[in-house]
């Protein structure tokens, strides 16, 4: 933070946020759209994973069912979005529809309960397709928000997409943790105590079996005096209860804020009129004419002489030319093929001429790169979190799996070598497992001694298990590490030179059109 404040005080001027991105208010509130998209994406991701194998189905082929569904429901959102903005020319309602989708996908979240299986498989549906609303559409209107003639903005508005979504993610994540941990601390004991006693068990057989059913180790809670199978259902059914309503809370959380959004992306201005079907071509870019090739690949780049023209140069001319903006910019689209001698001698073009010109070159002429800008960065930002997603699922998976064989043999080992007897160790393995100290001190034969082995055998487990979760990560890192060594070298692209599309509205001053 410190090294920051240096770099913020002393060598960057303008600041974080340069004030022009924020001339139009589309870029404000799509970081404020993202921020919340990212609440709960990133929540949706690391907690219904952990609810459907908890209330449904633990199984991998149901727990692949889900997850593929909720993709299913995305790809099919991207389809409907895209087909829709291209169509009709419309962003804004198709923003409002996701988040109303996805505002209806967390309300049914939070209203199903044990039994609602099928629910959640469509739920996951509609909320993948209103995800995909947010993700393709706010990086495009960011871009088209900011002025393209000032330097850097445009790549600086699309991470800051990037990085504002990243910190709803993290916010959200973190607090709907601290909800849930809250919250299951709380009801877990309470509820699984009320279903035994309501069963049939006695008061004092309460702590051990509590301790077994919280546990998942039905073998312990068999153990409590008094229990029957009958008691022993009804305890994992109220344990099944207390997670439902724990995890409700996390959606309850969200709510407010999608509601929020949803409100707030319908304040966005209409960008209707910048989405045509011209594709903004960089003034230094690279032009291949198909049907000659040789030798027509021109190389064109278009310099500011002015605050109202342009000097246009190109490898096969010998005279550039000048050209003076209008009121409204114009494209210029230069195809030297078509030209004749004496035009390519002249200095001037007007206004009719250009637009000829550049008639022929969007006939015949091929850009170098096809995918546009906005398109490709979403890409990046879908792949990025399909691979969280991806992550988050396994590295719960793994943890899961550990910390169930590990936690229990751990805490044994450390208390039978601290002097407990063997009979005394469900009882305790059970509290300390649990963090419930008071169960464990119930144990015969537990000394101060013994609680402290077992206490430290418990985080010797869960430090192990987490061990497990970077190992996993590791292969993919270097997998990474080798791909990304075999990128082609962009050296000749990074320069000094800021792209400047030729069919764009200028709003930097110092590049202001003039009436010729």
């Amino acid at each position: 933070m410190v090294v920051f404040a240096a770099h913020q005080i002393y060598m960057k001027k303008d600041g974080l946020f340069h004030y022009q991105m924020f001339g139009n208010r589309n870029f404000a509130i799509c970081l404020f759209a993202l921020f919340v998209e990212g609440i709960v994406y990133f929540v949706f991701n690391n907690f219904f994973a952990t609810e459907a194998a908890v209330l449904f189905d633990a199984r991998p082929v149901q727990f692949a069912l889900r997850y593929n569904a909720f993709i299913a429901g995305q790809l099919t959102g991207y389809a409907i979005f895209a087909f829709i903005a291209y169509k009709w020319r419309s962003v804004i309602p198709s923003l409002v529809v996701g988040y109303v989708m996805f505002l209806g996908a967390v309300i049914g979240l939070a209203l199903i309960g044990t039994k609602g299986s099928d629910a959640s498989i469509a739920l996951v549906i509609v909320a993948g397709i209103g995800f995909a609303a947010p993700i393709a559409l706010t990086i495009a209107i960011v871009q088209l928000s900011v002025p393209v003639l000032s330097s850097g903005l445009l790549g600086v508005a699309t991470a800051f997409t990037t990085t504002f979504r990243s910190l709803g993610g993290a916010f959200g994540t973190a607090v709907a943790q601290a909800i849930f941990n809250s919250k299951i601390s709380a009801l877990l004991p309470s509820y699984i105590a009320a279903a035994a006693v309501k069963a049939g068990l006695p008061q004092s057989s309460l702590p051990i079996f509590v301790g077994g059913i919280a546990t998942g180790n039905a073998t312990l809670a068999a153990t409590a005096p008094g229990v029957s199978t009958t008691i022993l259902e009804a305890g994992g059914a109220a344990a099944l209860e207390a997670y439902a309503e724990s995890f409700h809370y996390i959606w309850y959380f969200m709510i407010p804020f999608i509601v929020v959004a949803m409100i707030v992306v319908s304040m966005l201005k209409s960008v209707k009129g910048e989405m045509t079907d011209h594709i903004d071509r960089p003034l230094d870019a690279k032009y291949t004419d198909e049907k000659s090739c040789n030798p027509n690949t021109l190389s064109i780049r278009a310099i500011p002489i002015s605050s109202s023209s342009l000097r246009i140069e190109n490898v096969n001319l010998k005279n550039p030319f000048v050209f003076t903006p209008y009121e409204k910019p114009v494209s210029i689209n230069i195809s030297v093929r078509n030209m004749k001698r004496s035009e390519r001698d002249n200095k001037e073009r007007t206004r009719s001429e250009v637009h000829a010109f550049g008639d022929e070159l969007g006939k015949e002429g091929q850009l170098a790169f096809k995918i546009g800008f906005g398109g490709a960065t979403a890409f990046t930002t879908t792949f990025r979190s399909l691979g969280g997603a991806f992550g988050t699922a396994v590295a719960q998976a793994i943890f899961n799996s550990k910390i169930s064989a590990l936690l229990p043999s751990y805490i044994a080992a450390a208390a039978v070598k601290a002097g407990l007897p063997q009979s005394s160790l469900p009882i305790f393995v059970g509290g300390i497992a649990t963090g419930n100290a008071t169960l464990a001190a119930t144990a015969p034969g537990v000394s101060t001694t013994i609680l402290e082995a077992g206490g430290a055998a418990a985080l010797e487990a869960y430090a192990e298990s987490f061990h497990y979760i970077w190992y996993f990560m590791i292969p993919f890192i270097v997998v990474a590490m080798i791909v990304v060594s075999m990128l082609k070298s962009v050296k000749g692209e990074m320069t000094d030179h800021i792209d400047r599309p030729l069919d764009a509205k200028y709003t930097d001053e110092k590049y202001e059109p003039t009436h010729a």
